[in-house]
């Protein structure tokens, strides 16, 4: 059955696949040379020569005694502000919104809700908040831009509002 096979290939036998396998390992032996010599190849004029490509140090690597080691994975930003007082992290929300507290910018109301109802929430409780927010967002525009500048002012301006809702009721 075998002969027959072979014989059925069109006349190629067993030696001529030998043959065939043979040259792709001669080629595959080659090949390292052949990137060896483009590696070496003097640079043409005007040419900058190939440089080294040197490698960043892997965090934590060679660090000096008594200096801190970086971090072997980068902070996501919940983890670096998990620890910040709530002061802070004010600050660092409303700061982002602080130049768009304009009368020309149509979801300033919304952006600055946004940004303070967490905080609102914190200081008088989930039930307030939400009146408190809408209290705070309609102020004139200085008023706003103070309490978005400072944790302190806006924790004043949520009182105030707080103690007036208390005399209404």
């Amino acid at each position: 059955m075998r002969n027959n096979y072979n014989n059925n290939r069109g006349g190629q036998g067993q030696g001529q696949y030998n043959n065939q396998n043979q040259n792709q390992q001669n080629m595959m032996n080659q090949m390292p040379q052949v990137q060896q010599q483009r590696n070496t190849m003097p640079p043409q004029p005007g040419m900058i020569p190939p440089q080294p490509v040197a490698k960043p140090p892997m965090p934590g690597a060679g660090a000096q005694p008594g200096m801190p080691t970086m971090p072997a994975m980068p902070v996501a930003p919940q983890q670096m502000t998990a620890n910040m007082p709530v002061a802070q992290k004010y600050q660092l929300a409303a700061a982002k919104y602080l130049p768009a507290v304009d009368d020309r910018n149509p979801l300033m109301k919304e952006q600055v809700g946004n940004t303070i109802y967490e905080y609102v929430t914190e200081l008088v409780g989930q039930q307030k908040a939400p009146k408190i927010t809408g209290m705070l967002i309609n102020l004139p525009l200085e008023q706003v831009r103070q309490f978005m500048r400072s944790y302190d002012a806006l924790r004043l301006k949520v009182t105030e509002a707080n103690q007036l809702l208390e005399h209404q009721m």
